[in-house]
């Protein structure tokens, strides 16, 4: 009957140790998903996004800029020809497809957050859980404003009404990445 006892007592001792290695695993990659996407959603936002003017740019370095983006040969050897012509239009076609490529980094951070969310939840507390939910609803949020006022080209009125909700979400998304790493590290 001790022995019996013991070997129950080993048993759960190493199901705890496999549960809280686990749980330690998930809380990192969860913690490193959510940090990247906050990161990719307010970078998209920032005002202090700056995009390059191309001026001080040599043929050299405008390859080694185009290699970034997964384009074609023959798309990348147009924008270049283009640039090299003084093309003006070949800039702002440039601009679009870096903020479509940010737009979709930014998407699939969330998207890769939530998934590891998913993943940690059964080792997180409700509450924890739920302030998630509102941070990656408002960091999905805040990119859909951001890509839909590019796509849409968005001013006026309008655009002062989506700065302001983008400002606002942007508040939040700080103010709960705070909180959720705190909540974690209990």
């Amino acid at each position: 009957l001790a022995e019996q006892q013991k070997y129950i007592n080993q048993r759960s001792l190493t199901e705890f140790n496999l549960y809280t290695t686990k749980k330690h695993e998930r809380s990192i990659e969860l913690y490193e998903k959510l940090y990247n996407a906050r990161n990719k959603v307010l970078w998209r936002n920032s005002p202090l996004r700056q995009l390059p003017t191309f001026k001080d740019y040599n043929k050299k370095d405008m390859i080694a800029f185009l290699e970034r983006f997964n384009i074609t040969k023959g798309r990348k050897e147009e924008l270049l020809n283009r640039w090299e012509q003084n093309d003006r239009d070949v800039v702002k076609e440039i601009y679009d497809m870096m903020t479509a490529q940010e737009d979709l980094d930014a998407n699939v951070a969330i998207h890769e957050a939530v998934k590891a969310h998913l993943q940690a939840d059964l080792y997180l507390p409700r509450d924890i859980s739920s302030i998630i939910d509102r941070f990656t609803s408002d960091l999905n949020q805040l990119a859909f404003l951001c890509s839909q006022e590019t796509r849409q080209h968005i001013s006026g009125e309008r655009h002062q009404e989506m700065y302001e909700q983008r400002t606002e979400l942007a508040k939040n998304v700080e103010k709960q990445f705070p909180v959720i790493v705190k909540n974690m590290q209990k």
